[in-house]
């Protein structure tokens, strides 16, 4: 904030909107994080990774990975991966 000759404030902001992050890309960033680390989890094999994102699964309510994920919601994959990655069955 400034304060200009006439005794206002002026407020500026040193981003632009173009400067500023976009939440889509951010997103888009941390969904494929969270398949890159399926694909750790599956040993590389990625056939083995897109049959687990399209099969039904109980800890999702019956929804599968990819609906999850296509939701909004990849945080909760996300969470799933970590506890298989740590070997918690759950």
């Amino acid at each position: 904030m400034r304060v200009d000759r006439s005794g206002g404030f002026s407020v500026s902001c040193p981003l632009s909107p173009s400067s500023m992050p976009n939440p889509e890309e951010s997103s888009d960033r941390r969904v494929k994080e969270i398949l890159d680390r399926a694909l750790y989890l599956f040993a590389g094999n990625k056939e083995a990774l897109q049959q687990w994102l399209h099969r039904p699964d109980p800890q999702l309510g019956e929804m599968t990975p990819q609906q999850v994920i296509d939701s909004g919601q990849s945080e909760v994959v996300a969470l799933i991966i970590e506890e298989a990655l740590q070997g918690d069955p759950d």
